[in-house]
Protein backbone atom coordinates (compact mmCIF):
# COMPACT_ATOMS: atom_id res chain seq x y z
CA UNK A 1 0.00 0.00 0.00
CA UNK A 2 1.40 3.44 -1.06
CA UNK A 3 1.51 5.65 2.06
CA UNK A 4 2.25 9.47 1.57
CA UNK A 5 4.67 11.54 3.88
CA UNK A 6 2.87 14.63 3.75
CA UNK A 7 -0.81 12.68 5.02
CA UNK A 8 0.98 11.80 8.47
CA UNK A 9 1.06 15.13 9.95
CA UNK A 10 -2.44 16.98 10.80
CA UNK A 11 -1.21 19.86 10.56
CA UNK A 12 -0.39 19.15 6.75
CA UNK A 13 -3.46 17.92 6.28
CA UNK A 14 -5.71 20.68 7.57
CA UNK A 15 -3.15 23.23 5.62
CA UNK A 16 -3.93 21.41 2.57
CA UNK A 17 -7.11 21.19 3.46
CA UNK A 18 -8.10 24.03 4.07
CA UNK A 19 -6.18 26.06 0.79
CA UNK A 20 -6.45 23.55 -2.13
CA UNK A 21 -9.36 21.17 -1.41
CA UNK A 22 -11.51 23.24 -4.44
CA UNK A 23 -8.93 21.74 -7.00
CA UNK A 24 -8.52 17.95 -6.57
CA UNK A 25 -5.97 17.60 -9.51
CA UNK A 26 -3.65 19.99 -7.55
CA UNK A 27 -3.88 18.41 -3.98
CA UNK A 28 -3.37 15.11 -5.32
CA UNK A 29 -0.16 16.40 -7.38
CA UNK A 30 0.78 17.67 -4.16
CA UNK A 31 0.31 14.90 -1.72
CA UNK A 32 2.00 12.41 -4.34
CA UNK A 33 5.11 14.74 -5.02
CA UNK A 34 6.32 16.22 -1.61
CA UNK A 35 7.00 15.43 1.79
CA UNK A 36 6.21 18.58 3.43
CA UNK A 37 4.46 21.82 3.15
CA UNK A 38 8.29 23.30 3.35
CA UNK A 39 9.09 21.34 0.10
CA UNK A 40 5.73 22.79 -1.69
CA UNK A 41 6.66 25.90 -1.01
CA UNK A 42 10.43 25.83 -2.38
CA UNK A 43 8.85 24.73 -5.55
CA UNK A 44 5.98 27.52 -5.80
CA UNK A 45 7.26 28.66 -9.24
CA UNK A 46 7.25 24.99 -10.67
CA UNK A 47 3.97 24.09 -9.47
CA UNK A 48 2.32 27.64 -10.60
CA UNK A 49 3.50 27.23 -14.15
CA UNK A 50 2.56 23.01 -14.23
CA UNK A 51 -1.09 24.28 -13.24
CA UNK A 52 -1.39 28.00 -14.30
CA UNK A 53 -2.60 28.86 -11.10
CA UNK A 54 -3.12 32.79 -10.92
CA UNK A 55 -3.27 32.53 -7.10
CA UNK A 56 -0.63 31.85 -5.84
CA UNK A 57 -0.66 34.41 -2.35
CA UNK A 58 -1.23 30.71 -0.38
CA UNK A 59 2.33 29.55 -0.67
CA UNK A 60 3.35 31.75 1.33
CA UNK A 61 1.33 31.03 3.91
CA UNK A 62 1.57 27.26 4.20
CA UNK A 63 4.38 26.89 6.55
CA UNK A 64 2.72 29.77 8.96
CA UNK A 65 -1.33 28.69 8.84
CA UNK A 66 -2.03 28.01 12.43
CA UNK A 67 -4.21 25.21 12.74
CA UNK A 68 -4.50 24.88 16.64
CA UNK A 69 -8.23 26.11 16.30
CA UNK A 70 -8.96 23.65 14.12
CA UNK A 71 -7.32 20.71 15.81
CA UNK A 72 -9.18 21.64 18.72
CA UNK A 73 -12.29 21.83 17.13
CA UNK A 74 -12.13 17.89 15.81
CA UNK A 75 -10.96 16.80 18.88
CA UNK A 76 -13.85 18.61 20.99
CA UNK A 77 -16.86 17.46 18.30
CA UNK A 78 -15.20 13.63 18.17
CA UNK A 79 -14.26 14.84 14.58
CA UNK A 80 -11.52 12.60 12.85
CA UNK A 81 -9.69 12.90 9.69
CA UNK A 82 -9.39 9.95 7.08
CA UNK A 83 -6.78 10.07 4.64
CA UNK A 84 -5.14 7.82 1.47
CA UNK A 85 -2.76 6.33 4.06
CA UNK A 86 -5.51 4.64 6.67
CA UNK A 87 -6.73 1.34 6.02
CA UNK A 88 -10.11 2.20 6.66
CA UNK A 89 -9.81 4.57 3.22
CA UNK A 90 -12.98 2.88 0.62
CA UNK A 91 -10.96 1.21 -2.49
CA UNK A 92 -13.79 2.46 -4.49
CA UNK A 93 -13.08 5.84 -3.77
CA UNK A 94 -9.16 5.14 -3.86
CA UNK A 95 -9.88 4.17 -7.63
CA UNK A 96 -11.88 7.56 -9.31
CA UNK A 97 -9.45 9.90 -10.73
CA UNK A 98 -8.62 12.60 -8.11
CA UNK A 99 -9.52 11.16 -5.16
CA UNK A 100 -9.98 12.97 -2.04
CA UNK A 101 -6.51 12.72 0.09
CA UNK A 102 -8.32 14.35 3.25
CA UNK A 103 -11.47 13.49 4.26
CA UNK A 104 -13.36 14.50 7.93
CA UNK A 105 -15.77 11.61 9.47
CA UNK A 106 -18.04 11.46 12.53
CA UNK A 107 -19.68 8.47 13.49
CA UNK A 108 -19.04 4.93 12.49
CA UNK A 109 -16.30 4.54 10.08
CA UNK A 110 -17.08 0.74 9.35
CA UNK A 111 -19.92 2.08 7.57
CA UNK A 112 -17.39 2.40 4.84
CA UNK A 113 -16.50 -1.01 4.35
CA UNK A 114 -20.37 -1.91 3.97
CA UNK A 115 -21.66 -2.51 0.31
CA UNK A 116 -23.06 0.61 -0.58
CA UNK A 117 -25.48 2.27 -3.07
CA UNK A 118 -26.41 5.94 -3.25
CA UNK A 119 -29.63 7.16 -3.92
CA UNK A 120 -30.17 10.54 -5.14
CA UNK A 121 -32.97 12.84 -6.65
CA UNK A 122 -34.18 16.58 -6.78
CA UNK A 123 -34.31 19.18 -3.55
CA UNK A 124 -37.99 19.73 -4.59
CA UNK A 125 -39.66 16.10 -5.45
CA UNK A 126 -42.59 15.30 -6.80
CA UNK A 127 -44.89 12.73 -4.72
CA UNK A 128 -44.26 10.30 -7.54
CA UNK A 129 -40.47 10.44 -6.85
CA UNK A 130 -40.64 10.40 -2.86
CA UNK A 131 -42.90 7.12 -3.02
CA UNK A 132 -40.45 5.22 -5.28
CA UNK A 133 -37.54 6.37 -2.99
CA UNK A 134 -39.21 5.47 0.04
CA UNK A 135 -39.76 1.91 -1.63
CA UNK A 136 -36.53 1.34 -3.00
CA UNK A 137 -34.97 2.91 0.40
CA UNK A 138 -36.94 0.75 2.49
CA UNK A 139 -35.91 -2.79 0.31
CA UNK A 140 -32.48 -2.24 -0.23
CA UNK A 141 -31.20 -0.62 2.93
CA UNK A 142 -31.28 -4.03 4.89
CA UNK A 143 -28.48 -4.99 2.36
CA UNK A 144 -26.96 -2.12 0.88
CA UNK A 145 -25.51 0.99 3.29
CA UNK A 146 -27.40 4.14 1.59
CA UNK A 147 -25.29 6.56 0.48
CA UNK A 148 -26.76 10.43 0.10
CA UNK A 149 -25.80 13.87 0.13
CA UNK A 150 -28.08 15.27 3.20
CA UNK A 151 -30.00 17.94 1.02
CA UNK A 152 -33.60 18.58 1.20
CA UNK A 153 -36.30 16.11 -0.80
CA UNK A 154 -35.42 12.59 -1.94
CA UNK A 155 -31.20 13.01 0.03
CA UNK A 156 -33.30 13.61 3.09
CA UNK A 157 -36.15 10.66 2.42
CA UNK A 158 -33.04 8.18 1.51
CA UNK A 159 -31.52 9.21 5.29
CA UNK A 160 -34.66 8.67 7.29
CA UNK A 161 -36.26 6.01 5.70
CA UNK A 162 -33.23 4.14 6.45
CA UNK A 163 -33.12 5.06 9.86
CA UNK A 164 -36.66 4.11 10.15
CA UNK A 165 -35.77 0.88 9.08
CA UNK A 166 -33.07 0.91 11.98
CA UNK A 167 -30.14 0.52 9.01
CA UNK A 168 -27.10 2.85 8.58
CA UNK A 169 -26.48 5.80 6.49
CA UNK A 170 -23.40 7.69 5.20
CA UNK A 171 -24.96 11.36 4.94
CA UNK A 172 -21.81 13.16 2.29
CA UNK A 173 -21.99 16.99 3.22
CA UNK A 174 -21.60 19.64 1.24
CA UNK A 175 -20.32 21.98 3.85
CA UNK A 176 -17.49 21.57 7.08
CA UNK A 177 -18.38 18.76 9.49
CA UNK A 178 -19.00 21.93 12.16
CA UNK A 179 -22.07 23.25 10.50
CA UNK A 180 -25.76 21.32 9.27
CA UNK A 181 -26.30 22.64 6.09
CA UNK A 182 -30.14 22.56 5.74
CA UNK A 183 -29.82 23.93 9.01
CA UNK A 184 -33.65 22.14 9.81
CA UNK A 185 -31.43 18.94 9.62
CA UNK A 186 -29.95 19.15 12.62
CA UNK A 187 -31.74 16.37 14.13
CA UNK A 188 -31.34 13.89 11.06
CA UNK A 189 -27.58 15.01 11.48
CA UNK A 190 -27.25 13.78 14.93
CA UNK A 191 -29.76 10.57 14.20
CA UNK A 192 -27.46 9.30 11.76
CA UNK A 193 -24.57 9.39 14.38
CA UNK A 194 -26.67 8.28 16.96
CA UNK A 195 -28.13 5.54 14.89
CA UNK A 196 -24.25 4.31 14.06
CA UNK A 197 -24.11 6.17 10.78
CA UNK A 198 -21.16 8.21 9.32
CA UNK A 199 -20.85 11.99 8.02
CA UNK A 200 -18.20 12.67 5.43
CA UNK A 201 -16.98 15.62 4.16
CA UNK A 202 -14.05 17.39 2.20
CA UNK A 203 -14.97 20.83 2.85
CA UNK A 204 -12.69 22.34 5.54
CA UNK A 205 -14.04 23.42 8.83
CA UNK A 206 -15.23 26.95 9.25
CA UNK A 207 -15.91 27.54 5.68
CA UNK A 208 -18.99 29.34 4.14
CA UNK A 209 -21.01 27.07 1.96
CA UNK A 210 -20.78 27.44 -1.26
CA UNK A 211 -21.94 26.46 -5.05
CA UNK A 212 -18.72 24.43 -6.13
CA UNK A 213 -18.99 22.42 -3.02
CA UNK A 214 -21.89 20.37 -4.57
CA UNK A 215 -20.21 19.04 -7.15
CA UNK A 216 -17.22 18.12 -5.31
CA UNK A 217 -19.56 16.37 -2.59
CA UNK A 218 -21.49 14.71 -5.56
CA UNK A 219 -18.54 12.76 -6.89
CA UNK A 220 -17.60 11.47 -3.98
CA UNK A 221 -21.37 10.17 -3.41
CA UNK A 222 -21.04 8.08 -6.59
CA UNK A 223 -17.55 7.07 -5.94
CA UNK A 224 -17.82 5.24 -2.43
CA UNK A 225 -20.79 3.20 -3.92
CA UNK A 226 -21.39 -0.16 -6.36
CA UNK A 227 -24.48 1.83 -8.16
CA UNK A 228 -26.62 5.39 -8.29
CA UNK A 229 -30.25 4.79 -7.99
CA UNK A 230 -31.59 8.08 -9.85
CA UNK A 231 -35.19 8.20 -8.83
CA UNK A 232 -35.96 11.77 -10.65
CA UNK A 233 -33.90 14.37 -12.45
CA UNK A 234 -34.65 17.73 -14.39
CA UNK A 235 -32.27 18.35 -17.45
CA UNK A 236 -29.14 20.17 -16.21
CA UNK A 237 -29.82 18.90 -12.04
CA UNK A 238 -27.25 18.34 -9.59
CA UNK A 239 -28.26 14.48 -9.85
CA UNK A 240 -27.73 14.48 -13.45
CA UNK A 241 -24.36 16.25 -12.25
CA UNK A 242 -23.64 12.83 -10.40
CA UNK A 243 -24.53 10.80 -12.66
CA UNK A 244 -22.30 12.17 -14.68
CA UNK A 245 -19.60 11.21 -12.03
CA UNK A 246 -20.90 7.84 -11.54
CA UNK A 247 -20.08 6.81 -15.71
CA UNK A 248 -16.81 8.33 -15.46
CA UNK A 249 -16.47 6.02 -12.38
CA UNK A 250 -17.30 3.35 -14.09
CA UNK A 251 -20.08 2.78 -11.55
CA UNK A 252 -23.82 1.05 -12.26
CA UNK A 253 -26.65 3.82 -12.83
CA UNK A 254 -30.05 3.01 -12.32
CA UNK A 255 -32.34 5.50 -13.41
CA UNK A 256 -36.35 4.70 -12.51
CA UNK A 257 -38.54 5.74 -15.13
CA UNK A 258 -41.06 8.73 -14.37
CA UNK A 259 -44.12 10.30 -15.70
CA UNK A 260 -43.32 11.05 -19.38
CA UNK A 261 -45.17 14.42 -19.78
CA UNK A 262 -43.38 15.68 -16.32
CA UNK A 263 -40.26 17.80 -16.81
CA UNK A 264 -38.34 16.73 -14.06
CA UNK A 265 -38.52 12.86 -15.71
CA UNK A 266 -36.61 14.45 -18.82
CA UNK A 267 -33.09 13.84 -17.02
CA UNK A 268 -33.48 10.50 -16.00
CA UNK A 269 -35.19 9.14 -19.08
CA UNK A 270 -32.55 10.72 -21.08
CA UNK A 271 -29.90 8.44 -18.80
CA UNK A 272 -31.99 5.73 -20.05
CA UNK A 273 -31.75 6.35 -23.35
CA UNK A 274 -27.79 7.06 -22.99
CA UNK A 275 -27.37 2.89 -21.56
CA UNK A 276 -28.75 3.53 -17.88
CA UNK A 277 -30.43 0.70 -16.91
CA UNK A 278 -33.97 1.24 -16.45
CA UNK A 279 -35.41 -0.06 -13.42
CA UNK A 280 -38.51 -0.55 -11.96
CA UNK A 281 -38.04 -2.77 -9.08
CA UNK A 282 -35.60 -3.34 -5.83
CA UNK A 283 -35.21 -7.19 -7.73
CA UNK A 284 -33.42 -5.45 -10.73
CA UNK A 285 -30.37 -4.23 -8.67
CA UNK A 286 -29.67 -7.55 -7.03
CA UNK A 287 -30.01 -9.00 -10.41
CA UNK A 288 -26.90 -6.18 -11.72
CA UNK A 289 -24.93 -7.59 -8.81
CA UNK A 290 -26.04 -10.94 -8.98
CA UNK A 291 -26.94 -11.17 -5.34
CA UNK A 292 -30.15 -13.81 -4.57
CA UNK A 293 -32.97 -12.04 -4.18
CA UNK A 294 -33.67 -11.46 -0.19
CA UNK A 295 -36.46 -12.51 1.15
CA UNK A 296 -37.92 -9.52 2.79
CA UNK A 297 -38.63 -8.20 -1.18
CA UNK A 298 -41.62 -10.82 -0.91
CA UNK A 299 -44.93 -9.02 -1.44
CA UNK A 300 -42.68 -5.55 -1.10
CA UNK A 301 -45.34 -3.83 -4.10
CA UNK A 302 -46.21 -0.51 -2.33
CA UNK A 303 -50.32 -0.42 -1.31
CA UNK A 304 -52.81 2.18 -2.16
CA UNK A 305 -53.93 4.44 -0.22
CA UNK A 306 -57.31 5.65 0.86
CA UNK A 307 -57.77 9.41 0.14
CA UNK A 308 -58.68 11.81 2.23
CA UNK A 309 -61.84 13.41 2.98
CA UNK A 310 -60.26 17.11 2.89
CA UNK A 311 -63.92 18.74 3.30
CA UNK A 312 -64.04 18.80 7.21
CA UNK A 313 -60.64 19.98 7.82
CA UNK A 314 -59.26 23.44 8.42
CA UNK A 315 -56.98 25.35 6.10
CA UNK A 316 -53.96 24.81 8.08
CA UNK A 317 -55.30 20.73 8.29
CA UNK A 318 -55.16 20.77 4.53
CA UNK A 319 -51.39 22.45 4.34
CA UNK A 320 -49.93 19.82 6.63
CA UNK A 321 -52.49 16.32 5.20
CA UNK A 322 -50.94 17.28 1.92
CA UNK A 323 -46.94 17.58 2.92
CA UNK A 324 -47.44 14.33 4.91
CA UNK A 325 -48.85 11.65 2.13
CA UNK A 326 -44.92 10.58 2.78
CA UNK A 327 -43.83 10.60 6.25
CA UNK A 328 -42.79 13.53 7.64
CA UNK A 329 -40.12 14.98 10.29
CA UNK A 330 -41.58 17.94 12.33
CA UNK A 331 -38.17 20.11 10.66
CA UNK A 332 -39.48 18.92 7.48
CA UNK A 333 -42.55 20.34 8.05
CA UNK A 334 -41.53 23.65 9.36
CA UNK A 335 -39.65 24.58 6.28
CA UNK A 336 -42.75 23.05 3.64
CA UNK A 337 -45.51 24.51 5.80
CA UNK A 338 -44.36 28.11 6.46
CA UNK A 339 -46.19 27.68 9.55
CA UNK A 340 -44.77 28.57 12.84
CA UNK A 341 -43.87 25.84 15.21
CA UNK A 342 -46.72 26.78 17.46
CA UNK A 343 -48.70 26.48 15.06
CA UNK A 344 -47.96 23.72 13.36
CA UNK A 345 -47.54 21.29 17.01
CA UNK A 346 -51.77 23.02 17.56
CA UNK A 347 -52.49 21.27 14.52
CA UNK A 348 -50.98 18.30 14.38
CA UNK A 349 -52.48 17.47 17.91
CA UNK A 350 -55.78 17.64 16.50
CA UNK A 351 -55.33 15.85 13.60
CA UNK A 352 -53.88 13.13 16.05
CA UNK A 353 -57.28 13.45 18.11
CA UNK A 354 -59.07 12.98 14.81
CA UNK A 355 -57.02 10.32 14.16
CA UNK A 356 -55.86 11.24 10.72
CA UNK A 357 -52.48 11.69 12.08
CA UNK A 358 -49.72 9.59 13.78
CA UNK A 359 -46.34 10.46 14.93
CA UNK A 360 -43.99 6.79 14.79
CA UNK A 361 -41.18 5.99 17.22
CA UNK A 362 -38.35 8.04 14.54
CA UNK A 363 -40.45 11.06 15.11
CA UNK A 364 -41.45 11.25 11.71
CA UNK A 365 -45.37 11.79 11.45
CA UNK A 366 -47.70 9.92 8.84
CA UNK A 367 -51.31 9.57 7.80
CA UNK A 368 -53.24 7.25 9.72
CA UNK A 369 -54.75 6.03 6.10
CA UNK A 370 -51.45 4.78 4.59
Amino acid sequence: MTSFKLLKSTKACITLNYYCYHNPKLVNFLVQNFDSLHAISNHQNDITNHFKLKHTNFFDALESFQTNQYESYLKSHDINILTLNDLEYPNLLKQITCPPPILFYKGTLSCLSEKKLAIIGPRKPSPYAKEVSIYFTENLCQDFCIVSGFADGIDAIAHHTTLQNNQTTIAVMGVGLDKCYPSHHKKLKQDIINKQGLLLSEIPLFSTPQKFHFPLRNRIISGLCKGVIITEAAPKSGSLITANYALEQNREIFAIPGNIFEKTSKGVHDLIKQGAKCTTSPEDIYDEFNIKHPKHLNNSIPKKKKEVNMKPLTENEKIIIQCIKKPKHIDELVCETQLSISELLHTLTFLEIKKMVTKTDGSLYVLETS
